[in-house]
């Protein structure tokens, strides 16, 4: 009984932070917990689809020519880690140049593609497989 209780607990967990495959993972979960964390800055960056199937981060919604405000690019990179991927891939979204074109990785079952251009930011977009 014990081991139910546990992998009962473990549940939610695995929930928020994409254990095992992006099957289980609810993007509408992950997207209410950034508007908490980030209730003014949040609703400019994040999109999540009407039907919960992908969710978007972007640094430059209104595609402003030099633009950046950093609460944006925190905003972008939390969703990035609620969704379960780590510290590597951030590091490859900040460095990704308009030249590289659109780039992806794919973690526990869900992939992320971005891409980055000076005048629009870094837009990315996750989505399960």
């Amino acid at each position: 009984m014990n081991k139910t209780i546990f992998l009962l607990a473990l549940s939610p967990l695995c929930l928020l932070f994409s254990c095992g495959n992006g099957n289980g993972v609810a993007f509408a979960d992950i997207y209410d917990q950034i508007m908490d964390n980030h209730p003014l800055s949040a609703p400019s960056v994040v999109t999540l689809a009407k039907d919960g199937s992908y969710l978007k981060t972007d640094t430059n919604p209104k595609d402003e020519e030099d633009f950046f405000v950093a609460e944006y690019s925190l905003v972008a990179h939390e969703v990035l880690s609620l969704c379960g991927f780590d510290a590597v891939t951030w590091d490859d979204m900040m460095h990704t140049s308009y030249n590289d074109g659109i780039r992806s990785a794919t973690k526990n079952g869900i992939q992320v593609t971005w891409r980055y251009h000076p005048d629009l930011g870094l837009e990315a977009r996750y989505v399960k497989i």
